[in-house]
């Protein structure tokens, strides 16, 4: 589990936001406010998901990689 906190910038004007990134985890929980940024990728674009404010998001990943053992 990770749980992330960004408080609230004292100068919004000068900063851009976290880096892209991907996310890894199973279950992601997200608290939206007024400021977009959020992307999914679907059949290979990005697409933006408008933000809707005081609002909780959550993905859950479907897909995953994984190789069996033969000698299981």
């Amino acid at each position: 589990m990770a749980l992330n906190y960004y408080p609230p910038c004292p100068q919004p004007e000068i900063t851009y936001g976290l880096p892209g990134h991907t996310g890894s985890n199973l279950i992601t929980i997200l608290l939206q406010d007024d400021v977009p940024g959020l992307q999914v990728l679907r059949n290979g674009k990005w697409i933006a998901v408008n933000p809707f404010p005081n609002t909780l998001l959550s993905t859950l990943v479907t897909k995953f990689r994984y190789n069996l053992h033969p000698y299981c």
